[in-house]
């Protein structure tokens, strides 16, 4: 009895530090893809260096914003995702799928006002390119690590 107490005890630990270590592997993809973000953005929007500082404290306070909107929106929809799963009464599902659809308004809202903080440091053509670069770059890096991919599976 006692040997499995010992098992379960270190089965526990390694599957805490498996979670920590995943957790911590998402955040550094995070980080990598952030900072790709960040120098892709220099490169498309030609911010000299008087810019930079001041666009990228501004960015990331708009950023954090959003992500809290985003952090928001992903609860309720697994608050949705467990009552279907409990078979909750219609109206809680009906008021849950009605709290998500504010809180993608809300998400909505603050792209919004994210790009409208940042129209003041940008003349109208960074202003357009932050905007395209914006809708198409998480869309453009999946499908280059998918071609990565690809080509790394023919090799």
């Amino acid at each position: 009895m006692k040997h499995y107490k010992y098992i379960l005890i270190v089965f526990a630990f390694l599957c805490s530090f498996n979670y920590s270590n995943a957790y911590l592997q998402n955040n550094q993809i995070k980080d990598k893809i952030n900072q790709l973000k960040k120098i892709k953005l220099i490169d498309i929007l030609r911010l000299d260096e008087n810019n930079v500082d001041k666009f990228f404290a501004r960015y990331g306070e708009q950023e954090r914003k959003l992500e809290e909107q985003r952090l928001q929106l992903n609860n309720s929809i697994n608050q949705l995702e467990q009552a279907i799963h409990n078979n909750a009464a219609k109206k809680e599902i009906q008021q849950l799928v009605q709290n998500i659809h504010i809180k993608d308004i809300a998400l909505v809202n603050a792209t919004i006002e994210k790009q409208k903080a940042l129209k003041s440091l940008l003349d109208d053509q960074q202003y357009a390119k932050l905007i395209v670069f914006e809708y198409q770059f998480m869309t453009k890096l999946q499908k280059a690590l998918i071609d990565k991919k690809k080509k790394k599976n023919y090799e």
